[in-house]
């Protein structure tokens, strides 16, 4: 398994123009909402300025995982237990106050994959973090990890906000937002897709037309009976 050339990733002059517009209207608007700052108003204007910090804080970081995503010789590739390692990143990434609406299916079932750990835990961060801030309060998630002969699968599927037939074509696309008031990166996704392309696998969302949005991610597993020659 080998990790796509920087060229797949940081030769894209178009892409990086766009991320940089991003950058610099965000900017913008910060300094507009600071000079602007009104006693009478303190609240809402703080709000701007924290929705807007969020955005610019997602664009960068999401930006830096996607360079970290081409050839980077501290990459290491691991053979995992997979379902153990989401039931870690539920434990420890989700936060508390929201694992309560979370409907966990995890497979107790050894499957192993071979991942890049840190890229990997990366898109699930991505897809939990779109889950909640694109549902209504108090809505259930459900989580579910799962494996057949070939694939490990990981399903992510809320029943509140879901995607109009348009939106699903272009949803992995750079830049692609399906709500202009969130503070999301509009990288995320085009970054995940990257990122399970890279695990030679796919990623795929499905929905309803505005009632539910679930994304699936399939990675091929690793026959256990040849584990050492694998």
């Amino acid at each position: 398994m080998t990790a796509p050339t920087p060229n797949d990733f940081t030769e894209n002059n178009a892409f990086w123009e766009e991320l940089f517009h991003h950058i610099q209207t965000s900017v913008r608007l910060l300094e507009r909402y600071t000079n602007e700052l009104n006693k009478k108003n303190l609240e809402a204007d703080r709000a701007h300025i924290n929705q807007e910090t969020r955005h610019l804080s997602r664009i960068i970081n999401h930006a830096t995982q996607f360079l970290r995503t081409g050839e980077d010789p501290n990459q290491t590739w691991e053979k995992l237990e997979i379902h153990s390692f989401v039931h870690n990143f539920c434990s420890e990434v989700i936060p508390e106050d929201e694992k309560q609406y979370f409907k966990k299916n995890i497979c107790d079932k050894i499957c192993i994959i071979k991942i890049l750990k840190g890229p990997l835990e990366e898109v699930l961060r991505i897809l939990v973090d779109n889950a909640l801030r694109y549902s209504q309060p108090e809505t259930i998630i459900s989580l579910q990890s799962s494996c057949d002969e070939k694939n490990w699968k990981f399903q992510l599927r809320n029943d509140s906000l879901g995607l109009t037939p348009e939106e699903e074509t272009y949803i992995f696309k750079p830049f692609a937002r399906s709500n202009d008031k969130t503070s999301g990166s509009g990288i995320g996704l085009y970054l995940a897709q990257k990122i399970i392309e890279q695990h030679q696998g796919t990623i795929q969302v499905d929905s309803d037309n505005k009632s539910w949005v679930e994304f699936e991610i399939k990675i091929p597993r690793i026959d256990t009976s040849s584990t050492e020659n694998s």
